[in-house]
Protein backbone atom coordinates (compact mmCIF):
# COMPACT_ATOMS: atom_id res chain seq x y z
CA UNK A 1 0.00 0.00 0.00
CA UNK A 2 1.32 3.47 -0.96
CA UNK A 3 1.02 5.29 2.39
CA UNK A 4 2.64 7.92 4.59
CA UNK A 5 2.40 8.32 8.36
CA UNK A 6 2.27 11.70 10.13
CA UNK A 7 3.25 12.54 13.69
CA UNK A 8 2.97 15.88 15.51
CA UNK A 9 5.55 17.90 17.46
CA UNK A 10 8.87 16.16 18.11
CA UNK A 11 11.69 17.21 20.44
CA UNK A 12 14.22 14.39 20.60
CA UNK A 13 17.22 14.99 22.84
CA UNK A 14 18.69 11.50 22.94
CA UNK A 15 17.57 8.25 24.36
CA UNK A 16 16.71 4.62 24.04
CA UNK A 17 13.33 5.09 22.36
CA UNK A 18 12.06 6.87 19.27
CA UNK A 19 9.13 7.00 16.84
CA UNK A 20 8.33 3.96 14.72
CA UNK A 21 6.08 3.34 11.73
CA UNK A 22 5.52 0.68 9.07
CA UNK A 23 5.36 3.41 6.43
CA UNK A 24 7.66 6.38 5.68
CA UNK A 25 6.85 9.10 8.20
CA UNK A 26 6.88 12.88 8.57
CA UNK A 27 6.82 15.07 11.68
CA UNK A 28 7.30 18.64 12.89
CA UNK A 29 10.93 19.13 14.00
CA UNK A 30 10.24 21.42 16.96
CA UNK A 31 13.83 22.30 17.76
CA UNK A 32 17.18 23.39 16.40
CA UNK A 33 19.89 20.73 16.28
CA UNK A 34 22.48 21.36 18.99
CA UNK A 35 25.70 23.06 18.00
CA UNK A 36 28.37 25.10 19.79
CA UNK A 37 29.62 28.66 19.39
CA UNK A 38 26.32 30.29 18.50
CA UNK A 39 24.33 32.94 20.35
CA UNK A 40 20.77 31.69 20.94
CA UNK A 41 17.68 33.72 20.10
CA UNK A 42 16.99 36.58 22.51
CA UNK A 43 14.36 36.64 25.26
CA UNK A 44 12.54 33.33 24.66
CA UNK A 45 12.47 29.70 25.74
CA UNK A 46 15.14 27.84 23.77
CA UNK A 47 14.53 24.31 22.50
CA UNK A 48 17.46 22.34 21.08
CA UNK A 49 17.92 18.62 20.53
CA UNK A 50 19.78 15.74 18.95
CA UNK A 51 19.96 15.39 15.18
CA UNK A 52 21.46 11.91 14.98
CA UNK A 53 18.49 10.02 13.57
CA UNK A 54 20.75 7.15 12.52
CA UNK A 55 20.11 5.77 16.01
CA UNK A 56 16.48 5.21 15.05
CA UNK A 57 15.34 1.93 13.46
CA UNK A 58 13.93 4.04 10.63
CA UNK A 59 14.80 7.69 10.00
CA UNK A 60 12.04 10.21 9.31
CA UNK A 61 11.29 10.50 5.61
CA UNK A 62 10.86 14.29 5.86
CA UNK A 63 10.43 16.97 8.53
CA UNK A 64 8.56 20.26 8.71
CA UNK A 65 10.77 23.19 9.75
CA UNK A 66 8.06 25.86 9.88
CA UNK A 67 7.70 26.45 13.62
CA UNK A 68 8.64 28.86 16.42
CA UNK A 69 11.74 26.97 17.63
CA UNK A 70 13.64 26.08 14.45
CA UNK A 71 15.51 29.43 14.63
CA UNK A 72 16.29 29.23 18.37
CA UNK A 73 20.01 29.10 17.56
CA UNK A 74 19.83 31.83 14.93
CA UNK A 75 20.97 31.59 11.32
CA UNK A 76 24.06 29.52 12.12
CA UNK A 77 22.02 27.02 14.08
CA UNK A 78 19.46 26.82 11.30
CA UNK A 79 22.15 26.17 8.68
CA UNK A 80 23.64 23.50 10.93
CA UNK A 81 20.22 21.84 11.31
CA UNK A 82 19.72 21.74 7.53
CA UNK A 83 23.24 20.35 7.07
CA UNK A 84 22.62 17.55 9.59
CA UNK A 85 19.36 16.61 7.86
CA UNK A 86 20.98 16.64 4.42
CA UNK A 87 23.82 14.34 5.52
CA UNK A 88 21.25 11.80 6.69
CA UNK A 89 19.10 12.04 3.56
CA UNK A 90 16.13 13.56 5.40
CA UNK A 91 13.98 15.95 3.36
CA UNK A 92 12.77 19.24 4.86
CA UNK A 93 10.46 22.12 4.01
CA UNK A 94 8.78 25.24 5.42
CA UNK A 95 11.75 27.44 6.39
CA UNK A 96 14.73 29.09 4.69
CA UNK A 97 15.22 32.25 2.64
CA UNK A 98 12.40 34.05 0.84
CA UNK A 99 14.44 33.77 -2.37
CA UNK A 100 14.31 29.97 -2.00
CA UNK A 101 10.55 29.99 -1.27
CA UNK A 102 11.41 28.83 2.27
CA UNK A 103 12.20 25.38 0.78
CA UNK A 104 8.56 25.10 -0.32
CA UNK A 105 7.44 22.95 -2.02
CA UNK A 106 9.51 19.84 -1.40
CA UNK A 107 8.82 17.45 -4.28
CA UNK A 108 9.39 13.72 -3.93
CA UNK A 109 8.42 10.70 -6.00
CA UNK A 110 6.77 8.01 -3.88
CA UNK A 111 6.21 5.00 -6.11
CA UNK A 112 4.04 6.35 -8.91
CA UNK A 113 2.93 9.53 -7.12
CA UNK A 114 4.58 12.96 -7.31
CA UNK A 115 4.05 14.36 -3.79
CA UNK A 116 4.57 18.02 -2.83
CA UNK A 117 5.13 19.03 0.81
CA UNK A 118 4.51 22.58 2.05
CA UNK A 119 5.12 24.02 5.51
CA UNK A 120 3.88 27.25 7.13
CA UNK A 121 4.13 28.87 10.54
CA UNK A 122 1.34 31.18 11.62
CA UNK A 123 3.10 31.77 14.91
CA UNK A 124 5.25 34.89 14.50
CA UNK A 125 5.10 36.57 17.90
CA UNK A 126 8.38 37.20 19.75
CA UNK A 127 9.22 39.59 22.58
CA UNK A 128 12.26 40.65 20.52
CA UNK A 129 12.59 40.10 16.78
CA UNK A 130 15.78 38.73 15.28
CA UNK A 131 17.57 40.26 12.32
CA UNK A 132 18.46 36.92 10.72
CA UNK A 133 18.37 36.09 7.01
CA UNK A 134 16.26 32.97 7.51
CA UNK A 135 12.61 32.67 8.43
CA UNK A 136 9.57 30.40 8.20
CA UNK A 137 6.98 30.61 5.44
CA UNK A 138 3.81 32.41 6.56
CA UNK A 139 0.36 31.16 5.46
CA UNK A 140 -0.69 34.36 3.72
CA UNK A 141 -3.07 34.14 0.76
CA UNK A 142 -0.34 35.41 -1.56
CA UNK A 143 2.25 32.90 -0.32
CA UNK A 144 -0.19 30.00 -0.51
CA UNK A 145 -1.29 30.97 -4.04
CA UNK A 146 2.32 31.23 -5.25
CA UNK A 147 3.31 27.89 -3.70
CA UNK A 148 0.25 26.16 -5.16
CA UNK A 149 1.16 27.49 -8.61
CA UNK A 150 4.62 25.94 -8.22
CA UNK A 151 3.02 22.65 -7.14
CA UNK A 152 0.80 22.62 -10.21
CA UNK A 153 3.70 23.50 -12.53
CA UNK A 154 5.61 20.61 -10.98
CA UNK A 155 2.64 18.34 -11.72
CA UNK A 156 2.08 17.32 -8.12
CA UNK A 157 -0.38 14.44 -7.75
CA UNK A 158 -0.75 14.99 -4.00
CA UNK A 159 -0.21 18.24 -2.04
CA UNK A 160 0.31 17.87 1.72
CA UNK A 161 0.57 20.92 3.98
CA UNK A 162 1.94 21.19 7.53
CA UNK A 163 0.89 24.28 9.50
CA UNK A 164 2.16 25.51 12.87
CA UNK A 165 -0.79 27.48 14.23
CA UNK A 166 -3.36 27.99 16.98
CA UNK A 167 -2.98 28.64 20.71
CA UNK A 168 -1.10 26.45 23.14
CA UNK A 169 -3.03 24.16 25.51
CA UNK A 170 -6.38 24.71 23.69
CA UNK A 171 -8.26 21.51 22.81
CA UNK A 172 -10.38 23.16 20.13
CA UNK A 173 -9.19 25.06 17.07
CA UNK A 174 -10.01 28.73 16.58
CA UNK A 175 -11.57 30.70 13.73
CA UNK A 176 -8.23 31.68 12.23
CA UNK A 177 -7.06 28.07 12.02
CA UNK A 178 -10.33 27.14 10.33
CA UNK A 179 -10.01 30.03 7.88
CA UNK A 180 -6.44 29.10 6.90
CA UNK A 181 -7.30 25.41 6.72
CA UNK A 182 -10.18 26.12 4.32
CA UNK A 183 -7.95 28.45 2.22
CA UNK A 184 -5.44 25.65 1.84
CA UNK A 185 -8.02 23.09 0.73
CA UNK A 186 -9.71 25.60 -1.59
CA UNK A 187 -6.29 26.38 -3.09
CA UNK A 188 -5.52 22.75 -3.88
CA UNK A 189 -4.19 21.01 -0.75
CA UNK A 190 -5.20 17.36 -0.34
CA UNK A 191 -4.31 17.03 3.35
CA UNK A 192 -3.59 19.57 6.13
CA UNK A 193 -1.60 18.54 9.21
CA UNK A 194 -1.55 21.00 12.12
CA UNK A 195 0.64 21.37 15.22
CA UNK A 196 1.77 23.87 17.90
CA UNK A 197 -1.04 23.76 20.53
CA UNK A 198 0.84 20.86 22.26
CA UNK A 199 -2.40 18.93 22.65
CA UNK A 200 -4.79 17.10 20.34
CA UNK A 201 -7.40 19.15 18.47
CA UNK A 202 -10.32 18.08 16.21
CA UNK A 203 -10.29 16.68 12.69
CA UNK A 204 -12.47 18.29 10.02
CA UNK A 205 -13.56 16.81 6.71
CA UNK A 206 -13.89 19.83 4.42
CA UNK A 207 -14.88 19.36 0.78
CA UNK A 208 -13.83 15.73 1.04
CA UNK A 209 -10.33 16.61 2.35
CA UNK A 210 -8.97 16.19 5.89
CA UNK A 211 -7.79 18.98 8.19
CA UNK A 212 -6.07 17.80 11.37
CA UNK A 213 -5.95 20.93 13.49
CA UNK A 214 -3.33 19.55 15.89
CA UNK A 215 -1.73 16.13 16.26
CA UNK A 216 -0.29 17.05 19.67
CA UNK A 217 3.11 16.23 21.16
CA UNK A 218 4.31 12.98 19.62
CA UNK A 219 7.71 12.90 21.33
CA UNK A 220 8.20 15.80 23.69
CA UNK A 221 9.92 15.18 27.04
CA UNK A 222 9.82 17.68 29.87
CA UNK A 223 12.13 20.63 29.23
CA UNK A 224 14.91 21.95 31.42
CA UNK A 225 16.87 24.37 29.30
CA UNK A 226 18.81 27.66 29.68
CA UNK A 227 16.55 30.34 28.18
CA UNK A 228 15.80 34.06 27.86
CA UNK A 229 19.28 34.95 26.59
CA UNK A 230 20.47 38.54 26.33
CA UNK A 231 22.44 39.99 23.39
CA UNK A 232 25.74 38.92 24.97
CA UNK A 233 24.65 35.30 25.00
CA UNK A 234 23.95 35.05 28.75
CA UNK A 235 20.92 33.10 29.95
CA UNK A 236 18.69 34.82 32.49
CA UNK A 237 17.55 31.50 34.01
CA UNK A 238 16.91 27.83 33.26
CA UNK A 239 13.35 27.32 32.02
CA UNK A 240 11.59 24.21 33.24
CA UNK A 241 8.47 22.92 31.47
CA UNK A 242 6.70 19.77 32.65
CA UNK A 243 3.88 18.46 30.49
CA UNK A 244 0.39 17.65 31.71
CA UNK A 245 -1.27 14.47 30.43
CA UNK A 246 -2.83 16.34 27.49
CA UNK A 247 0.71 17.36 26.51
CA UNK A 248 1.84 13.74 26.42
CA UNK A 249 -0.91 12.52 24.08
CA UNK A 250 -0.89 12.69 20.29
CA UNK A 251 -2.30 11.25 17.08
CA UNK A 252 -0.57 9.04 14.53
CA UNK A 253 -2.20 9.47 11.12
CA UNK A 254 -1.75 7.07 8.20
CA UNK A 255 -2.68 8.46 4.77
CA UNK A 256 -3.15 6.54 1.52
CA UNK A 257 -1.59 8.44 -1.40
CA UNK A 258 -3.53 6.42 -4.00
CA UNK A 259 -7.08 7.30 -2.97
CA UNK A 260 -6.15 10.35 -0.83
CA UNK A 261 -7.90 8.94 2.22
CA UNK A 262 -6.95 8.66 5.88
CA UNK A 263 -6.91 4.94 6.60
CA UNK A 264 -6.04 4.99 10.31
CA UNK A 265 -5.83 7.34 13.28
CA UNK A 266 -4.20 6.01 16.43
CA UNK A 267 -3.87 7.68 19.80
CA UNK A 268 -0.37 7.68 21.30
CA UNK A 269 0.98 8.56 24.74
CA UNK A 270 4.52 9.52 25.77
CA UNK A 271 5.43 7.59 28.92
CA UNK A 272 8.87 7.56 30.58
CA UNK A 273 10.77 8.21 27.39
CA UNK A 274 8.73 5.82 25.27
CA UNK A 275 5.82 6.42 22.85
CA UNK A 276 3.06 3.91 23.62
CA UNK A 277 0.30 3.03 21.15
CA UNK A 278 -3.23 3.26 22.55
CA UNK A 279 -6.64 2.87 20.94
CA UNK A 280 -7.48 3.42 17.28
CA UNK A 281 -9.92 6.29 16.78
CA UNK A 282 -13.17 5.70 14.95
CA UNK A 283 -15.52 8.30 13.43
CA UNK A 284 -12.73 10.93 13.69
CA UNK A 285 -13.83 11.86 17.24
CA UNK A 286 -10.47 12.99 18.62
CA UNK A 287 -11.62 15.59 21.19
CA UNK A 288 -14.56 15.93 23.57
CA UNK A 289 -17.03 18.37 21.98
CA UNK A 290 -17.41 20.24 25.26
CA UNK A 291 -14.29 22.21 24.20
CA UNK A 292 -16.20 23.59 21.21
CA UNK A 293 -17.65 26.09 23.67
CA UNK A 294 -15.18 29.03 23.38
CA UNK A 295 -15.47 29.93 27.06
CA UNK A 296 -14.69 26.40 28.23
CA UNK A 297 -11.87 26.11 25.69
CA UNK A 298 -10.23 29.39 26.78
CA UNK A 299 -10.67 28.87 30.52
CA UNK A 300 -9.31 25.31 30.33
CA UNK A 301 -6.40 26.58 28.21
CA UNK A 302 -5.44 29.24 30.77
CA UNK A 303 -5.94 26.79 33.63
CA UNK A 304 -3.64 24.25 31.96
CA UNK A 305 -1.04 26.95 31.42
CA UNK A 306 -1.17 27.93 35.10
CA UNK A 307 -0.87 24.28 36.16
CA UNK A 308 2.15 23.82 33.88
CA UNK A 309 3.79 26.93 35.36
CA UNK A 310 3.18 25.71 38.92
CA UNK A 311 4.23 22.13 38.16
CA UNK A 312 7.33 23.32 36.33
CA UNK A 313 8.56 26.08 38.58
CA UNK A 314 7.56 25.26 42.17
CA UNK A 315 9.93 23.06 44.21
CA UNK A 316 12.33 22.71 41.26
CA UNK A 317 16.14 22.86 41.62
CA UNK A 318 15.82 23.50 45.34
CA UNK A 319 13.71 26.64 44.82
CA UNK A 320 10.32 27.07 46.40
CA UNK A 321 9.12 29.39 43.65
CA UNK A 322 10.74 30.60 40.40
CA UNK A 323 9.47 34.18 40.21
CA UNK A 324 11.36 34.90 36.98
CA UNK A 325 9.51 32.16 35.10
CA UNK A 326 6.12 33.52 36.14
CA UNK A 327 7.15 37.11 35.39
CA UNK A 328 8.31 36.16 31.89
CA UNK A 329 5.11 34.24 31.19
CA UNK A 330 2.88 37.17 32.11
CA UNK A 331 5.16 39.62 30.31
CA UNK A 332 4.73 37.48 27.20
CA UNK A 333 0.91 37.28 27.55
CA UNK A 334 0.61 41.04 28.14
CA UNK A 335 2.83 41.97 25.18
CA UNK A 336 0.95 39.60 22.90
CA UNK A 337 -2.47 40.97 23.90
CA UNK A 338 -1.21 44.56 23.50
CA UNK A 339 -0.06 43.73 19.98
Amino acid sequence: MNCLTFFGDVHWEDGKYFLESTYPFVFNLEYAVETERVIPAINKIIVTGNGNFRKWKKKPFAVNLANNHILDLGDEGFLHTMSVLKRQGILYFGAGKASDHYNNPCFVRIREKNVAFLGYSDYKFLLEKSSGKYDCAAPSKEQIAEDMRICKRGQADVIIVNVHWGREERSWHNKRQEKIGHWLIDSGADLVIGHHPHCIQPVELYRGKYIFYSLGNSYFPNLCTPSYYDREGKSEFVASVRNLRCGRESLKVTYNLENKKVIEIQRLEYRRGKVVEKEKIKNFRTVNRIYKNPWINEISGYWRRILILIKSNVLVDGKLFNRKAFRKEFEFIYAKKKK
